[in-house]
């Protein structure tokens, strides 16, 4: 018997596998819109919860302050189930899972569902006469953390989503100020014994502790500038041992935080330049090449090669 020496080829065809009703895919547009919304509010809560423990404005009390704060808390509530329907992707083989007991698993089974669950818990309402356990609520201010992996997923230019970013980096410098001059005023108005370092021209008159009996809004803003302070690791010329206790940390952590910023605003100002530097780098090479003595290009042919770069530059399947 002679053998054919034919081989069957196998035709292999990429099967989708279809998500159910009940699931929701991780990178689809409604869960993108979703995301947005959730980051808007925890944007907004960011700013919010720290100037009310520590400056308990009068205007925060109001029923449309309250009514707000209500809806937010209905939406992060509601973030938890959908996080539960939400497809991911596994990172062993890289495929999308659609089943709802993993995917509902997967996210119970993380830090990031328990940090949801506490911050979102009303816990004034069982324990109304405790006052640590509303702390809790600082934790909505890590949902903040979705805008990077948002812009990541927007199907834009790579320009954009660096533009983006750094519109996310100021947002958590603001965010983390804000953090940090309602953290020192809680702390210094208990005692009343720190003096803002603007103030020290009062030594010796009644001027001198002002900052205690001001109104809120204008307590806010000298907060804000010793926040500032902290921030930038600053003086902020701390008096009694809470105040060192307290000041250290944070600028501890304040210089880890200025080192990453820092770091990752010249990563993506670099990426939103890179399209304009090739672009420059590959204009030097051409009028180099033209310019060369083993080329001679006539003015006429140089300025239609020139013209030619500077009309599809932007599009970078025509070059």
């Amino acid at each position: 018997m002679k053998a054919t020496g034919r081989v069957d080829r196998c035709q292999y065809k990429l099967v989708i596998a279809p998500v159910p009703e009940t699931q929701l895919k991780a990178q689809s547009p409604e869960k993108l819109q979703w995301d947005l919304l959730v980051i808007v509010c925890s944007v907004y809560q960011a700013l919010e919860i720290p100037v009310q423990l520590s400056f308990d404005p009068d205007f925060l009390k109001l029923p449309i302050c309250a009514t707000i704060d209500s809806c937010i808390n209905l939406i992060f509530i509601a973030d938890i189930f959908i996080r539960i329907r939400t497809t991911h992707i596994d990172s062993t083989t890289g495929e999308e899972v659609t089943d709802g007991y993993s995917n509902a698993v997967y996210y119970i089974f993380t830090a990031t569902f328990v940090i949801d669950v506490l911050s979102t818990t009303p816990w004034d309402v069982p324990f109304p006469d405790n006052s640590i356990l509303p702390l809790l609520g600082f934790l909505k201010i890590l949902r903040v953390g979705r805008m990077d992996g948002v812009i990541s997923n927007l199907n834009s230019s790579k320009e954009l989503k660096s533009l983006l970013k750094i519109g996310m980096l100021l947002i958590i410098i603001v965010i983390y100020i804000n953090c940090c001059s309602a953290l020192w005023a809680g702390f210094v108005s208990d005692e009343e014994e720190w003096i803002p370092n603007k103030d020290f021209v009062w030594v010796g008159t009644p001027q001198v502790y002002e900052y205690y009996y001001m109104t809120w809004h204008k307590k806010l803003l000298v907060s804000w500038y010793i926040g500032f302070y902290l921030f930038a690791v600053g003086e902020v010329c701390p008096r009694t041992t809470v105040e060192l206790s307290l000041a250290i940390p944070m600028m501890i952590i304040s210089s880890i935080a200025n080192g990453i910023i820092i770091g990752n605003m010249q990563l993506y100002l670099v990426e939103l330049s890179a399209k304009k530097s090739a672009f420059q780098s590959k204009m030097d090479t051409v009028n180099t090449a033209l310019s060369s003595t083993t080329i001679q290009a006539g003015e006429q042919l140089t300025d239609e090669i020139n013209d030619f770069f500077y009309k599809t530059h932007q599009s970078s399947t025509m070059q």
